[in-house]
């Protein structure tokens, strides 16, 4: 059975009124009614939106429920944050909920009546022991700094929320203190981009905005020729429920509705997600994800593309990509938008050219790009050695270097800086070391790896050629758009812990990556979406440059069973603590500041057949006698240990693995950050070169607008 409790208020007593939280409580309660079936749903609207009433019908809920029963909560009204009183909360605010009833009178404290994400958290604690379909909508700010109808807002609507409560709480906590143990040992630690505590793996949360901004309301011109107010996340939710087809999935809900708001309201808010994204709406069913780039941007004249998949995923230039509408969950036998050719790739990003042909004026953002074919790339490594006239460096040392380095099988020496070349020059002395030394850097110049003596060109090949086999390994990618593993993508989430605390599901912080202190143990949950067994890889490509195979412990490599889950790196003797280099990036005579957080990857195979990656840490490369697989010989080929035979050297080589054998790779970043220290933002893979290639028009204004207020004529605009 479904059912459903939704929550309307407009007509507060002790804050300021809204206007469209009745409206959209009651649409989606008809919604919900007439296109998802739902039997028995309760409204609570104004007068009867007490904490009382709310309570009792969570309450009422979890006494209704059967096993496997779909559950909706939706709440549409004045959000806000008062002082934690139970300890779990590490900003010290919970954020809450305001009833009808609630307020903010020093004089009558016990008129102190708003519910907290601790109560909503142990609500859907009982109830997710009768259901795990469980969806929370929650239309309201949660930010410690809104204010009330703001200026900035005038003809937008409303703002739904109102300034946190600093002062000390003089009520009690309504949650027995033999349960406050429990909040801060057994629920998730944190707080999740929208200001809630982090949702657990059995439901989904869909919020208004992030915790820092607001959630607004606007005023939509209907067929009719009448006007109504709606808060803008239930506006644009409510359209892509209205049009969802057969197996659409949260997610592809999400990706309708987040650029239509954000674009709304000028890029001012963003609406979140939670949770397991990828069930069927209102159901129990796990869709997985069809395997596609977003597109995330898209040029005023609809020529170019901007995909949201670059070099540190092995994308390359030449790639060809079919685009499909934001929502498709199969291609088969659908026509594309259009065909786009890759013309440049960054780290994290790539453009696509759109083929003449292609319908360009229906492209849109969070459109989806599947790809077609995978362009030709020499797989090695780009250098360019770059001396000035003071370097002081004698004539025979540079002619070493320059041999050292045409004698490498993954290097590729190049007059000119190409994506991602590395460069070798010379970090002037100091007064206390009195030498210079070889330096290798990025394009943002900052030393990659610990200087060398100028006669130690043996230790900078060596460090050029560990960049070079990680990035080659962090680049392998099958473009085999056969690959049944590709189509069959594994699912796999983030765990972690510190300590000895439960592990826990990581959902992303406000970088968009999971964040993570030093000293964080790390696992991965990882389910098999294929129909044959399947052998997984796990490899850390580290700050340092160092690749470190994870997973399987060396001769232990198992089968993971079709559609079998595992929990991977969290037993006794195999857990796995992160922490950053003792000094990052790596400085000379402290002229460079020291970065206290940085970006590691874990990257997952998955293969048909076994496969080993410990020759990543075999310096020697391949003994005589040793027997390998061809997928394995395929792997140590394209990183540089197993020379390319002659007849290829210095020719492009395909991404296609010529083998039998199956293969597909997920990569999972996340940022880590120095213990006892705030967040800085990430030390990104894209460099300064990348960022200013980034500039160009507002891909938003292609986006269809909402209906505008009366005060409004147009608001279009760039985020």
């Amino acid at each position: 059975m479904k059912r459903a409790v939704l929550i309307g208020i407009n007509t507060y007593t002790y804050f300021n009124a809204l206007e469209g939280c009745v409206n959209d409580a009651r649409s989606m309660d008809e919604l919900l009614r007439t296109q998802f079936g739902f039997e028995s749903t309760r409204l609570l609207l104004n007068t009867d939106a007490t904490r009382e009433n709310i309570l009792g019908a969570f309450d009422q809920l979890v006494a209704d429920s059967q096993i496997d029963d779909v559950a909706v909560i939706y709440y549409a009204g004045h959000g806000s944050q008062i002082r934690d009183r139970e300890g779990d909360e590490p900003s010290g605010f919970d954020s809450t909920l305001i009833p009808i009833d609630s307020s903010r009178d020093a004089a009558h404290p016990e008129q102190m009546r708003e519910i907290t994400d601790d109560e909503i958290f142990l609500f859907l604690q009982k109830l997710g022991n009768k259901t795990k379909a469980i969806t929370v909508i929650v239309d309201a700010c949660h930010s410690g700094t809104i204010t009330r109808d703001g200026d900035e807002w005038a003809g937008l609507g409303r703002v739904r929320g109102v300034p946190a409560d600093t002062s000390v709480i003089a009520t009690p906590s309504p949650i027995p203190p033999e349960l406050w143990p429990m909040l801060r040992g057994d629920a998730p630690t944190g707080a999740s981009p929208a200001g809630w505590t982090p949702v657990r793996d059995h439901y989904v949360m869909i919020s208004g905005s992030r915790d820092t901004e607001l959630s607004g309301e606007l005023i939509a011109n209907n067929a009719d020729g009448t006007k109504s107010h709606h808060g803008v996340l239930t506006y644009w939710l409510s359209q892509a429920l209205s049009s969802a087809k057969s197996g659409a999935t949260y997610r592809s809900v999400h990706e309708a509705v987040a650029p239509n708001v954000s674009t709304f309201r000028q890029g001012k808010q963003h609406p979140q997600i939670e949770g397991r994204i990828d069930r069927e709406l209102f159901g129990m069913k796990e869709i997985p994800p069809m395997r596609y780039l977003r597109v995330a941007g898209v040029a005023a004249d609809g020529n170019s593309i901007t995909l949201a998949a670059g070099a540190a995923v092995g994308f390359t230039v030449g790639t060809v990509v079919a685009v499909y509408a934001a929502g498709t969950v199969n291609t088969e036998g659908q026509t594309p938008l259009a065909l786009a050719d890759v013309t440049a790739v960054r780290a994290l990003e790539s453009t696509a050219t759109v083929r003449a042909d292609g319908r360009t004026d229906k492209i849109m953002l969070s459109d989806r790009a599947v790809v077609q074919s995978v362009g030709l790339t020499d797989p090695r490594r780009t250098v360019q050695v770059v001396l000035n006239k003071k370097s002081g460096v004698a004539a025979d040392e540079v002619a070493r270097l320059s041999r050292a380095l045409a004698a490498s099988t993954i290097l590729r020496v190049v007059e000119a800086p190409e994506l991602d070349t590395l460069t070798v020059c010379v970090w002037p002395g100091s007064a206390a070391q009195n030498a210079a030394r070889w330096a290798v850097t990025g394009a943002d110049t900052t030393p990659a790896v610990p200087l060398k003596s100028i006669d130690d060109v043996t230790g900078v090949v060596r460090n050029l050629e560990i960049l070079a086999r990680q990035g080659l390994a962090l680049a392998l990618a099958n473009g085999d758009g056969n690959s049944t593993l590709g189509r069959a993508l594994p699912t796999v989430e983030l765990l972690y812990r510190y300590g000895q605390e439960p592990f826990r599901v990581a959902t992303p912080g406000s970088s968009g990556l999971p964040e993570f202190e030093e000293s964080a143990q790390i696992g991965v949950r990882i389910k098999n979406n294929h129909t044959a067994p399947v052998y997984i890889s796990l490899l850390d490509f580290g700050l340092s440059g160092k690749v470190t195979p994870m997973y399987p412990p060396k001769g232990a490599a198992e089968p993971l069973a079709a559609g079998a889950s595992i929990d991977l790196l969290v037993r006794d003797g195999e857990q796995w603590e992160f922490w950053l280099p003792e000094v990052y990036p790596y400085i000379a005579d402290g002229a460079l500041p020291v970065r206290d957080d940085g970006i590691e990857t874990i990257k997952l195979f998955a293969t048909s057949s076994p496969a080993s990656f410990e020759f990543l840490e075999e310096a020697e490369g391949v003994r005589a006698g040793d027997a390998l697989s061809s997928i394995e010989l395929f792997f140590r080929e394209r990183v540089g240990v197993v020379p390319v035979p002659a007849t290829r050297e210095g020719r492009p080589v395909a991404a296609t693995a010529p083998v039998l054998e199956d293969w597909t790779t997920v990569v999972i970043p996340f940022e880590l950050r120095r213990k006892g220290t705030n967040r800085l933002p990430a030390m990104a893979l894209s460099t300064a070169a990348t960022l200013n290639s980034m500039q160009g028009s507002s891909p938003e204004a292609r986006l269809p607008q909402a209906p505008p207020p009366q005060s409004s004529p147009s608001l279009a605009s760039s985020n």
